[in-house]
């Protein structure tokens, strides 16, 4: 019952996560999920301030939530290696189109703000 439970937990909450900055894209970002049309300002608000990548850990949320309801290894370690293959992805080609893009802002925020693990505490130093 309790993997139930979690598993709820988390679909809702990564489901939520990636409603919440597909907006962002489209509202402060003047831009899309699409790579023919990104986003044309950087986004630094929402949860955005307390993680570079809050979009991806929704769906990181939604796999691991089915991985949970279904009780299916396969899915957990199709998650993983997901995760897995976006960390390559954003340190060697998605970091290089940002700074391209939005240069020192976006240089300022990587520094301040953590890849995946959520800082709380913390307040994104740039503005």
């Amino acid at each position: 019952m309790s993997q139930i439970i979690l598993g709820v937990i988390l679909f809702c909450g990564g489901l939520g996560l990636f409603i919440k900055t597909t907006l962002l894209f489209h509202k402060v970002g003047q831009g899309t999920l699409s790579p023919l049309a990104p986003p044309k300002r950087l986004i630094i608000q929402g949860p955005y301030k307390i993680v570079r990548n809050p979009m991806l850990l929704g769906i990181l949320f939604i796999l691991l939530s089915e991985a949970l309801l279904v009780s299916s290894c396969c899915i957990f370690i199709y998650t993983l290696i997901f995760f897995l293959i976006n960390c390559i992805y954003f340190k060697t080609v998605e970091e290089k189109m940002l700074i391209k893009r939005f240069g020192q802002d976006y240089i300022a925020y990587r520094n301040s703000v953590p890849m995946w693990l959520p800082n709380f505490r913390g307040k994104c130093k740039v503005n």
